[in-house]
């Protein structure tokens, strides 16, 4: 999914948990996601990225999980059960 980082905003939406957002250029090769700031969050050098608190979680289904595991608001985002 070429916008698979929207799968982690969705799931803050859906959970109902405040966040910031912060945009970066990633549509170059000396976009942000390649300046030393963003590199210290994720060395892999892309998005998304979740900082809470101290706490940096990458990858999408990373994000999700973690958000299922901390807001506890809403039923879970992400279920192995397709029936739930």
């Amino acid at each position: 999914m070429p916008f698979k980082f929207l799968q982690a905003v969705l799931a803050l939406l859906e959970k109902g948990v405040p966040f910031k957002k912060h945009f970066i250029n990633i549509h170059s090769e000396h976009g942000d996601q390649n300046e030393p700031w963003f590199m210290r969050m994720n060395p892999k050098g892309v998005v998304p990225v979740l900082k809470d608190g101290d706490k940096i979680v990458c990858e999408s289904d990373d994000i999700i999980d973690y958000i299922d595991k901390h807001a506890n608001s809403g039923k879970k985002v992400f279920s192995l059960d397709p029936l739930k």
